[in-house]
């Protein structure tokens, strides 16, 4: 992630372009949602999950957005990257776009 001021904040780039924690290769969603954080939020049921959800489509309509730009800043960080989630250069941008729902743009994201 990057601030206003072009600072990068660390998130799990292993985990968002690429790689599972430990390279196990078991992380089938596009991003992780505990139960603990559902409860944390009331159930899914809540208002407070309902205000989560529409938070997260938000964002994920975000990067939708800035889809070109995003692909530019992960192109960049590859070149000569040693970092385990850019092992296989050739994917990671289409499996990064296939993990923020890029294939369809016009369908729903709910």
């Amino acid at each position: 992630m990057i601030d206003r001021k072009g600072h990068i904040i660390h998130i799990d780039f292993g985990f968002m372009l690429q790689s599972s924690p430990g390279n196990m290769n078991f992380e089938a969603s596009p991003f992780k949602l505990t139960q603990e954080y559902i409860d944390l939020m009331d159930g899914v049921d809540s208002d407070l999950f309902e205000y989560f959800k529409s938070l997260l489509t938000a964002g994920l309509l975000e990067v939708r957005k800035n889809m070109d730009e995003l692909v530019r800043f992960i192109t960049i960080m590859m070149r000569e990257s040693v970092m385990p989630c850019f092992k296989n250069p050739g994917t990671v941008v289409s499996e990064f776009m296939a993990r923020m729902k890029c294939s369809g743009l016009g369908e729903s994201t709910q």
